[in-house]
């Protein structure tokens, strides 16, 4: 995807990393679901997925964890599935307010 994301001060292509993990405008929500999800891992994972690059966490992530599913890990899957959705979900919110106010 080519568009810039206008919602906060960095001015970057709109990607999958960016909306995960760099854009400012959603700071709160991403601090608070990422903490959350850390806290369902086993602390040597969590240290090592927490000191990773933004680009290392989107592939470790969607990869699952770089493995074939593993049914033990469901709890982390789903932890980090709802860190997703709720990013996800306050960037939509942004894009439809960002939509109304440019036809109101």
């Amino acid at each position: 995807n080519d568009q810039i994301w206008t919602a906060c001060d960095l001015f970057l292509r709109d990607s999958v990393q960016h909306r995960l993990f760099d854009c400012s405008a959603f700071s709160d929500v991403r601090n608070r679901c990422w903490n959350t999800a850390l806290e369902h891992l086993p602390g040597a994972m969590k240290v090592s997925l927490d000191s990773m690059t933004s680009g290392e966490k989107v592939s470790f992530i969607f990869s699952t964890f770089q493995s074939s599913y593993v049914a033990e890990f469901s709890e982390y899957y789903d932890a980090f599935l709802n860190f997703i959705y709720h990013v996800s979900d306050r960037r939509n919110s942004n894009i439809n307010n960002l939509s109304l106010a440019v036809t109101a």
